[in-house]
């Protein structure tokens, strides 16, 4: 369908103020459904800002007990910290100049807040971790997260989440992006 132009204004609200506002609308109808996954858009050139431990809600649910008083209600285990695993924060990077760090400054897209992952992560566990049986690194080796300051090309797009999960209240962009981790302890 073939949007309508206006020809002519009406009071203050000229043709092309009308003509501005139909095409933003829409822009933001094609964008879609917060709640339903959307195309991903990138890449982009990030900069990671910081990191915290993955967590994921607790599995068991308990079944609660209708007959206390009060009512005690369902409920599900304790959240426990993903093993190996970080969402990160993320800042988009323009450059001022390839050469000179100094002028890279925060782009137009912003942030993907602490909503990033990295995706060499995903097959990571409590007993391996990029690949390595953990149980085979030297005593105090750990993995760590991607570090700060690191250059990564992400891509966005928003995040939908089932009600009731650990990030249900995240509604927004997630990011992902790869970038492999380093082991890092002392001998």
């Amino acid at each position: 369908m073939k949007p309508k132009v206006f020809t002519q204004g009406t009071g203050r609200l000229t043709a092309d103020v009308l003509n501005d506002w139909q095409d933003t609308s829409r822009k933001v109808e094609q964008m879609g459904d917060p709640y339903q996954p959307a195309g991903w858009t990138g890449p982009m050139l990030c900069k990671v800002e910081a990191s915290t431990p993955m967590i994921r809600r607790g599995d068991e649910l308990s079944p609660g007990d209708p007959d206390n008083d009060p009512p005690i209600p369902p409920a599900y285990g304790p959240d426990v910290e993903v093993p190996n695993r970080w969402l990160y924060d993320l800042v988009q990077i323009n450059m001022g100049s390839p050469v000179d760090s100094t002028q890279w400054t925060a782009g137009p897209g912003g942030t993907a807040g602490d909503f990033a992952v990295n995706l060499a992560e995903t097959a990571n566990s409590d007993t391996h971790a990029m690949g390595v049986d953990l149980d085979n690194l030297p005593e105090g080796f750990e993995l760590q997260p991607v570090a700060d300051g690191t250059l990564v090309w992400a891509y966005f797009t928003t995040a939908p989440f089932e009600r009731g999960s650990t990030y249900a209240e995240h509604q927004g962009f997630i990011a992902a992006f790869e970038s492999t981790n380093q082991f890092d302890g002392e001998c």
